[in-house]
């Protein structure tokens, strides 16, 4: 009692372990992730648009205020608007020659 666990022991938890790893190992392939606030309002948004990734951060009112992307031509760019969800900023880097 209270000494160290016996081998059947330590085999069993080990099984139970990977089990649970096994389980956990899940893989879904979906077009876009929205995550919601807790009163169900999208807050931001996970998608491919115009074939390239794109994060878009909404805010309560849900007009998107931050951007983070790669553009068709493979540039990654930044995007900040306005309270109105109007374009306030651009940060870009030129694509490849």
């Amino acid at each position: 009692m209270g000494g160290a666990p016996d081998i059947q022991d330590l085999i069993v938890r080990i099984e139970r372990l990977e089990s649970a790893l096994a389980r956990a190992a899940v893989s879904t392939d979906v077009e876009s992730v929205v995550l919601r606030d807790r009163n169900g309002t999208p807050r931001a948004l996970l998608s491919v648009e115009d074939g390239a990734p794109c994060l878009r951060f909404a805010d309560a009112a849900v007009r998107s205020r931050l951007v983070l992307g790669i553009a068709p031509d493979g540039a990654p760019f930044v995007e900040l608007a306005d309270a109105k969800g109007g374009p306030r900023a651009r940060l870009s880097t030129a694509p490849r020659a």
